[in-house]
């Protein structure tokens, strides 16, 4: 009974042998593969294994056959895992966060070669232009500038001074016409208000319509078709004209592009000769300006 007791407690304390392996009455305690059996004069197992599944034959041993990367462990239970995962019966695939091999990039749960992505490009929300937020604030040393719409401010001026000086050629040349006609009260109308912006021409052909003013030859203003029909044309393009010039410009000056830029601070420095040179930067970190201006001297 003592002697059962010894062989219990040794071999209770004999290691465990690798995954995949085990001792048999073949292996004399050793540990080998399936199939194997230990070879006192080699001091090794010997004979062509019967690898577990996720390994395959090499030699007399058994090497993993799983993807580069990946192994089969204690709680992978047969199929092939990225380290530091676990087999999922109910969703049939490995599980966790992987612990990414070099050259290996992780990727939700899984690793794929290659180095990581690089970052997004940085972008500046419309608050932050506004300095509204202080949670969207641009890189330190940078700032945003925004800066007028040159095209429409420029396109809205050109169309609003054709428009406007449309209303004021036709309130000269009225104006010139009831001067050598004295009779037609119709020009002379239309010269005294004509040339106002924006309504001017609205008004002129509206006060047309007064039954007491007439041409040279008696006929009533919208009677007259050498007088209404062409004015009612040319105070319609004259409005228009000066109401969508004005509205671009409107637009230039309100919706601003943004740009990150270096801060650039305040600099006042010495030209050489004697004369100051001052250098001056609206275009400050949280500023509504993005632009600069420099005095100087000579």
């Amino acid at each position: 009974m003592l002697h059962l007791v010894l062989v219990l407690f040794v071999t209770a304390d004999e290691p465990s042998c690798p995954a995949g392996q085990s001792r048999t009455a073949d292996t004399q305690g050793h540990c080998c593969w399936p199939a194997q059996a230990w070879s006192t004069t080699q001091q090794l197992c010997v004979g062509v294994p019967q690898c577990p599944p996720g390994t395959q034959a090499e030699g007399q041993g058994c090497t993993s056959a799983c993807p580069e990367g990946q192994s089969i462990g204690p709680d992978t239970q047969g199929h092939c895992c990225w380290p530091a995962q676990a087999w999922s019966q109910g969703r049939a695939t490995c599980v966790g966060l992987p612990q990414c091999a070099a050259g290996f990039t992780a990727q939700g749960e899984q690793c794929v070669k290659g180095p990581p992505a690089p970052a997004a490009a940085v972008t500046v929300p419309a608050a932050t232009a506004a300095g509204s937020s202080d949670d969207d604030k641009p890189p330190p040393g940078m700032h945003v500038e925004r800066h007028f719409r040159v095209g429409l401010i420029a396109g809205g001026a050109a169309a609003f001074g054709v428009g406007w000086l449309l209303a004021i050629a036709v309130s000269v040349g009225g104006g010139a016409y009831a001067a050598a006609k004295p009779k037609n009260t119709c020009w002379a109308s239309v010269s005294e208000i004509g040339w106002v912006p924006f309504i001017g021409p609205a008004l002129a052909i509206g006060g047309l319509s007064n039954p007491a003013l007439h041409d040279e030859g008696g006929t009533q203003c919208q009677k007259d078709a050498l007088i209404y029909a062409p004015g009612v044309a040319v105070a319609a393009i004259s409005t228009i004209a000066q109401f969508a010039g004005a509205a671009m410009m409107v637009l230039g000056f309100t919706l601003r592009t943004h740009e990150l830029v270096p801060d650039e601070p305040h600099a006042s420095r010495d030209d050489g000769d004697g004369g100051p040179l001052l250098g001056v930067h609206l275009g400050a970190a949280g500023s509504p300006l993005g632009l600069s201006f420099t005095v100087t001297r000579f």
